[in-house]
This record gives C-alpha cells, structure tokens and sequence, in this order.
C-alpha cells in the first residue's frame, strides 16, 4: 500500500512548484487528448518550468497495451529525465509508475491525477490491456513518490467521464467489503467512499467545490482499500463490458455490481448494506441502480450495445480471480443464466 504523501485541495495545483526539485529533468507523461483540450498541459508545463527543465511529453492511450508501457519506459530513459510528473487518470498513473522503474533504476514520480474514480495515485500496481486474450492484466509496481489531489481539475473532463469515474470509486468500496478476511481499516475506509459517493455524486456532476473534493476523497480511500485487498468481483465483469461494447470503466463496475447483488443477495455484507443506506439487499440493489441512473446512465443492457445473450460471453471473459474474492466459485454457464435472470 502507498504511504505517499498527499497534497490535497480544491485550486491546490498553484503549489505544484513547491513538490518540485530545482533543476530536475523533467519528464511529463499525459494522456493524448483532455489535458490538451482543455488548457490544463498547457498551465501544468508553465508551473513546472518555473523550477524545473522540461526534456520530454509522452503521450499514453487510455487502454494502454503492453506496447505502450515498454514505449513509454524507452522513451523515458532515452530522455535522461531524473523526476517524472504523471497528470492525467488511471492509465496515465499506471504506464508511469511502470515506467519510472522498469530499467532497474527508480526515478522520483509525482501524481496529479485529473479526474476521481481509479485511485491509481495510490495503488502498488498497474493495469494493461491484453486484447488478443480479451483480459486486462495486472501486474506490481512502485507507487508514486508524491501526489497532488486537485479536485477542480475533474471539470476538465466531460460530465459523462466524471460520472463513470465516481462510480468506480463506489464500485472499488463495494469490492473490498464483499472480500472476506479484509483488514478493519480497509473496510472502514471502502465503506466511507461508498457513502462519499452515495451523498455528493449529484453536488459533483453540478460543479460544485465541496462536493468535488468529497468524490476525490473517495477515490484515494477507495484506492487506499484495493491497494490492500486488491479489486473483486464488479471489476471482473466490467473488463469484457468494456473491451467488447465499449462500456466506461466506472459504469461497467456499478453494472456488475448491481447484476451481482440482485443474482447474490444472501452474500451482500452487512456493512455494504450499511454503506449504501440499505435495509436489505432488495433496497441496496435498488440504490446502486439509483447511483447509474443519477450518473446519468441506464441500467439496461440493451443501452450499452449488448443483450441478455452476451452474458454467456461476459461471464466466460470475466476474471475468475476477482470473482472467487468475493466468494463466487460457480460454474460460468450457472453464473451467466443467474445474472441473465436479473440484469
């Protein structure tokens, strides 16, 4: 688990200078589209000019094949950079905590992540996307040295990513308390960013400061919480959700979560149900399908490309681990006729 020290607030990217080392080269890893849309690159690259020199910008897809970690990670050593600035979300944050180490020698990496949800500033691992075997992979790495949390900077993105991005934030709450055997701070921590989530979605996708900084609070406790227990089961069903149909990544968890929690409701954890403000399973099935359809989303399959029949298909590409976290060890072709009954 990371021990990185956090930067946190709303317009806190002014004191990005501070975390800098004097002189450094630095290497500035980004995504390829929404920073430079909005503005933001360009303000990153004057604040970090200020005290440092600036010797390359890589440039990271947002499902980054194996391809580009080891691109990034040449490129990152040909640029004889010596301190690393990752801005950007969780493919960002991830193809730099692997690149910043993948020659042996450790560079010092600085996060300022761009949007909520992944909590990947704070995670020891890293996530690609294998698309001849239809999986994403995972694999351990070092976490960032120092993060910055801006939550303003999430109004950079379009209000549909912000939405699917919170509710992977609830989806990664969600995952560590359906684990058994997690530690007690793990399940406090996953069960507050479940009910950040639940109380501010609709504040943040308003704009609102407040409720902003509270979404991004949830997202490094639900980072906080995965980097220990590791993500479960809704992450497993959203992968093939989003490598097939194209389903976001946030959205694809809160759609495996509710399927699994109407198929499963004897499993669902007290302090889940608590979390949620829930009852029973029937009323925390029924908040969650809430939460998507607040985001601004269906909880219909048709609505996202697929069918009933497809489940078959989800469930066979479907990562058995993450399932088996949260106690599902059923047959796939039982566990596709059982989530066909509820989704």
């Amino acid at each position: 688990m990371s021990d990185s020290p956090i930067m946190f607030g709303a317009a806190s990217l002014s004191r990005l200078p501070a975390l800098l080392r004097p002189g450094a080269k630095l290497a500035l890893v980004t995504g390829r589209q929404a920073a430079r849309a909005s503005g933001l690159l360009a303000r990153v690259v004057g604040l970090a000019e200020e005290k440092t020199n600036l010797v390359a910008t890589l440039a990271v897809p947002s499902h980054p094949a194996w391809e580009d970690y080891l691109g990034a990670g040449r490129a990152l050593r040909e640029s004889g950079a010596n301190l690393v600035l990752a801005l950007g979300g969780g493919s960002v944050m991830d193809v730099a905590k692997h690149a910043v180490s993948a020659d042996g020698e450790v560079l010092d990496l600085i996060a300022v992540p761009t949007l909520f949800g992944s909590g990947a500033e704070v995670t020891p691992f890293a996530t690609w996307w294998d698309r001849t075997a239809m999986l994403k992979r995972s694999l351990p790495v070092r976490p960032c040295g120092r993060v910055l949390v801006d939550p303003l900077l999430a109004l950079t993105a379009p209000r549909a990513v912000r939405a699917a991005a919170a509710l992977d934030g609830l989806a990664h709450g969600a995952d560590v308390l359906w684990q058994a055997g997690i530690s007690r701070r793990d399940r406090v921590r996953a069960a507050a960013a479940i009910r950040l989530v639940r109380h501010w979605l609709a504040d943040a996708l308003a704009g609102k400061t407040v409720a902003l900084c509270r979404i991004a609070a949830a997202s490094i406790l639900g980072g906080l919480a995965i980097a220990s227990a590791g993500s479960g089961a809704s992450h497993a069903l959203s992968y093939p959700l989003q490598l097939r149909f194209g389903v976001p990544h946030g959205l694809g968890c809160a759609l495996g979560l509710l399927w699994l929690m109407r198929a499963f409701p004897e499993r669902i954890p007290a302090d889940l149900l608590s979390a949620l403000g829930a009852t029973d399973p029937q009323s925390g099935a029924r908040e969650i399908a809430s939460l998507i359809e607040r985001a601004g989303f269906s909880t219909q399959l048709a609505a996202h490309g697929a069918t009933v029949e497809d489940l078959g298909l989800i469930v066979a590409e479907a990562d058995a681990t993450r399932l088996v976290r949260a106690g599902i060890r059923i047959a796939p072709e039982r566990l596709a006729m059982l989530l066909s009954e509820v989704a």
